[in-house]
């Protein structure tokens, strides 16, 4: 079964992304971080849950919304 969540970490600026694995396969090109457009990125872990994608990275909750530290 394939997995639904890719969690990926960029080397240069050191955020943590999380992009849906359909959206990764259907798009044609390369892959750049969202924060500082650095194409050094590594995929850390792919996973069903998105809870288990981000628990073990910098994420907490505030104010409903689910903010990187």
């Amino acid at each position: 079964m394939l997995s639904i969540y890719t969690s990926y970490n960029c080397s240069k600026c050191s955020k943590e992304f999380v992009l849906l694995s359909d959206d990764v396969e259907s798009m044609k090109g390369y892959l750049v971080c969202p924060f500082c457009s650095s194409q050094r990125i590594t995929k850390q872990k792919i996973t069903d849950s998105l809870k288990e994608c981000m628990g073990h990275r910098k994420y907490k909750k505030e104010n409903g919304v689910t903010k990187q530290k």
